[in-house]
């Protein structure tokens, strides 16, 4: 079953699903609208982190939402493609933001048009849905020895994984 408005913004007014920067204006009927707080894009020597950035076509970054999640152990959240975004070009994916995940999201943004698209602060990238489990997991994500991206305050990159991830890539 997936939330609808009225119980998301019941959650939030109790102080879950979105913990930090809840905006009503970005509630939909059955969703919620992420918005861009920092975009960290990659060159091969480093890093980069800014607030705005013209992504060119066949380009990817990843952002951090200016909302920070906070699943309850009997929901999971799913981030999905908003349509004004997929028709500017831009494929949006993230992970499934599993019960007992608190986190800001992390998403990939990859511009497949053939243009340039200015990312920044505050652009309503894209929108999670919050889906009701039948019953709470016997090991929720807050409580898995493997959970690398709980509590991502600052990008972790491979988290956990970086030695296995790492030497994968040619």
């Amino acid at each position: 079953m997936i939330l609808v408005d009225k119980e998301i913004k019941e959650m939030v007014y109790n102080k879950q699903l979105i913990i930090e920067s809840f905006d009503l204006n970005n509630l939909g009927s059955v969703s919620y609208d992420l918005a861009i707080d920092k975009i960290i894009a990659f060159s091969e020597e480093s890093k980069i982190e800014c607030e705005e950035y013209e992504l060119c076509s066949g380009e990817f970054v990843i952002v951090k939402t200016q909302e920070k999640l906070q699943m309850p152990y009997d929901l999971l959240g799913r981030i999905e493609e908003k349509n004004s975004v997929m028709r500017m070009g831009l494929i949006v994916s993230g992970p499934c933001y599993q019960p007992g995940h608190e986190t800001y999201a992390y998403l990939r943004v990859l511009n497949i048009s053939k243009r340039k698209i200015l990312l920044e602060k505050g652009f309503r990238i894209a929108q999670i849905m919050f889906e009701k489990l039948s019953i709470a997991p016997e090991v929720p994500y807050d409580k898995r020895d493997t959970a690398s991206f709980n509590n991502e305050v600052e990008y972790r990159g491979y988290g956990k994984y970086e030695q296995d991830y790492r030497r994968k890539i040619v």
